[in-house]
């Protein structure tokens, strides 16, 4: 970071909701908050009376949101950097055929693991999209192999929701994960399509996993995300052991990731 004392605003705009927060030099995170994308304009992002001077933003919500953080930026006088993925950064290789064209709360998601766990570890966002992304151990630096995006746990049910008909009238009608619940045997149709759609995440969660173990044996699991915790049991369950956490849930991940960076460019 700046030799200065002024504390640094990182801003995550995922496709939903934006979270952003207050870092002070040390990296405590001094405020923070989240809101929809549709309530960004009204948001208050720094309190009162903060010292700050710069900002660091992903953004993945197109050019509105965008527009509407300039728009902010601008009104508290703050410097911004805008995220985009390099080749190396943090100790970390970006292996993607074009670096830059990784999202950047997947990048800053990396860049936050390693810097935390500092071991190998499939990352996973379950928000309105899920990315599962493979990060290679190797000494003193990481690798980022690969990755996949898949649609997120509310847009899985609503895409098998609004392409068929019986399953459209057999599901409950308000939003898809208020009232189902995961069950071994579902035995009524709300149920079974939310239980569908959260094995088909752990699934696929599974399948990363099993591809890094050829790479390195242990591996790690770290969730975050607006449906990390729906997820968590799940993966606990097929993951963990009584002696041995293999995953773990970290809310600030992308913000976390933003903070290192700047830290790192400073």
């Amino acid at each position: 970071m700046s030799v200065d004392r002024a504390g640094l605003l990182a801003i995550d705009a995922g496709n939903t909701r934006t979270k952003w927060a207050l870092f002070n030099i040390i990296g405590e995170v001094l405020s923070q908050g989240v809101c929809a994308n549709a309530d960004l304009a009204l948001a208050e992002v720094l309190p009162k009376n903060t010292v700050c001077k710069r900002a660091i933003i992903s953004n993945v919500a197109g050019a509105e949101i965008a527009k509407v953080l300039v728009e902010k930026c601008l009104a508290l006088d703050l410097a911004v950097i805008w995220l985009k993925a390099p080749s190396l950064d943090c100790g970390v290789k970006n292996n993607y055929d074009s670096p830059s064209q990784l999202g950047a709360d997947r990048w800053a998601s990396l860049i936050a693991a390693w810097s935390i766990y500092q071991t190998s570890c499939v990352v996973v966002n379950l928000g309105t999209a899920v990315t599962i992304d493979a990060l290679v151990s190797n000494h003193n630096h990481a690798e980022f192999l690969g990755g996949l995006i898949m649609p997120g746990l509310t847009m899985l049910q609503q895409i098998l929701v609004n392409g068929t008909h019986d399953i459209e009238s057999g599901i409950a009608s308000t939003s898809c994960n208020e009232l189902a619940e995961i069950n071994s045997f579902p035995t009524n149709t709300t149920d079974a399509v939310y239980t569908g759609a959260c094995l088909a995440i752990v699934g696929a969660i599974a399948e990363m996993v099993a591809r890094l173990q050829i790479h390195c044996e242990q591996v790690i699991v770290i969730l975050s995300g607006g449906d990390a915790h729906s997820l968590m049991p799940l993966l606990g369950l097929k993951f963990n052991t009584d002696s041995l956490k293999r995953v773990f849930v970290n809310d600030n991940l992308v913000l976390q990731g933003l903070y290192c960076l700047e830290r790192e460019s400073a």
